[in-house]
C-alpha cells in the first residue's frame, strides 16, 4: 500500500509538472511577438490545406499546427516570384501581417505547443521505464524549466515537433530492442517515418539507431545482464533486419506525407530548377547521391530538392558560435 500511494505520488507530481509548463507555454505565446520564420511556415501549411503544396520543408508539422486556421476566411495573398525562400517569406508575412496576425499566431501556437506536451510525457514514461519513476520525475523535472525547449515550444517551427518526434523514434526503437514483435517494429517504422516528415534532420536517426544496435550487439551482457543468452551473429542478423524493416515503413510514411507524389504538386517550379541545384552542394559526392536518389524517385523530388538547399545554405550561411564569427555553420 505504501509503494502504491508513493507511485500515485509521483504521477501526480508528474502531472502537475506538466502543467507547469503548459502554463510557462501559454503564457509566453501570448506575450512574444513574431519570430522572423514563424510567418514563413505558417504560410507553407496554409498552402498545403489550400492547394496541396508542398514547399521547402517537410510537410507534417506546418499541417498540424495551421489545423486551427482553416476557418478564419483569411485573405490569402497571391504567389510571389523567386525561389521558394522568397516566396514563402513574403507569402508569410502578407498572410499573417494583413489578416488579424495576432489570432493567427495565438491559434498556431496552441496546436503547436502540443508536440512538447507529448515530448514531456513521452521523456518521463523513458526515463520511468529505463531506470523507475523517481528517475522519470526528475528528468520530467528538468525538462519542464529548460529554458531552450520552452523558448521554442510555443512557436509556429519546427525545433520543437522535431525534438518530439526524434526523442520518441530512438525510445520506440530502445522499447522494441528490450523486448522484440511486430507491433513494436511496425510502431518504431511509423514513428521513424513520422520524424522524417517532420524535418530533414530527423535523417541522423538512421545512423543513432545503427549505433544504438552496435552496441546492444557488442554489450548485451552488460546492458542487460539478464536477458537470455543469444549468439552474437544471431542479434546482428535480427537487429539489422529489423532496421532494414524500420527504414522501409519510414520511408513509405514519407511518401505518404507527400500524397504519394513524386513532382512537387504546387504551382511553384523549383528555382533554380532541380539539376542546377544539386551542382551548388558543396561536397561533389553528396550532390551526386542526391541526383541519384532523384533520377531513381527514391524519395518525394521536393524533400530531395530541400536537403540540397540545406547542404548548400550550411556552407553559404554565416554563424557565430562562442564569441566568433564564422562564414559557414558550425
Amino acid at each position: 500500500m505504501h509503494a502504491r500511494k508513493r507511485g500515485t505520488a509521483v504521477y501526480l507530481a508528474a502531472a502537475c509538472l506538466v502543467l507547469v509548463m503548459l502554463l510557462q507555454l501559454v503564457l509566453t505565446a501570448r506575450k512574444n511577438s513574431s519570430t522572423f520564420d514563424e510567418p514563413f511556415h505558417i504560410y507553407a501549411g496554409y498552402l498545403q490545406w489550400k492547394h496541396g503544396y508542398v514547399l521547402l520543408n517537410p510537410p507534417l508539422i506546418p499541417y498540424v499546427f495551421t489545423l486551427p486556421l482553416l476557418g478564419m476566411n483569411l485573405k490569402e495573398p497571391p504567389l510571389a516570384e523567386g525561389t521558394y525562400d522568397t516566396i514563402e517569406f513574403q507569402g508569410g508575412q502578407n498572410l499573417v501581417f494583413k489578416n488579424d496576425a495576432d489570432a493567427i499566431l495565438w491559434r498556431v501556437r496552441m496546436a503547436a505547443l502540443v508536440f512538447t506536451l507529448v515530448l514531456a510525457v513521452l521523456v518521463f514514461a523513458a526515463a520511468a521505464e529505463m531506470f523507475g519513476a523517481g528517475a522519470g520525475l526528475i528528468a520530467l523535472g528538468l525538462l519542464a524549466f529548460d529554458p531552450t525547449l520552452l523558448a521554442h515550444s510555443a512557436l509556429g517551427t519546427l525545433d520543437a515537433g522535431n525534438a518530439c518526434f526524434m526523442f520518441w523514434a530512438v525510445y520506440a526503437f530502445y522499447r522494441y530492442v528490450k523486448r522484440p514483435s511486430g507491433r513494436r517494429l511496425a510502431a518504431t517504422g511509423i514513428i521513424v517515418g513520422l520524424a522524417l516528415a517532420s524535418k530533414h534532420s530527423a535523417i541522423l536517426l538512421f545512423p543513432t539507431m545503427g549505433l544504438l544496435a552496435i552496441l546492444e550487439i557488442v554489450w548485451r551482457g552488460k546492458l542487460q545482464p539478464d536477458a537470455p543468452a543469444i549468439p552474437a551473429r544471431q542479434r546482428a542478423l535480427r537487429l539489422a533486419l529489423a532496421l532494414a524493416a524500420i527504414a522501409a515503413v519510414s520511408v513509405a510514411i514519407l511518401w505518404a506525407a507527400y500524397g504519394f507524389r513524386y513532382a512537387p504538386g504546387s504551382a511553384v517550379p523549383f528555382d533554380p530548377p532541380m539539376a542546377e541545384h544539386l551542382k551548388r552542394v558543396p561536397v561533389a559526392f553528396e550532390g551526386k547521391l542526391l541526383g541519384a536518389v532523384d533520377q531513381l524517385h527514391l524519395l518525394p523530388a521536393p524533400f530531395t530538392y530541400a536537403f540540397a538547399n540545406i547542404l548548400w545554405q550550411a556552407k553559404s550561411y554565416t554563424s557565430y558560435l562562442l564569441g566568433v564569427a564564422h562564414p559557414h555553420a558550425v
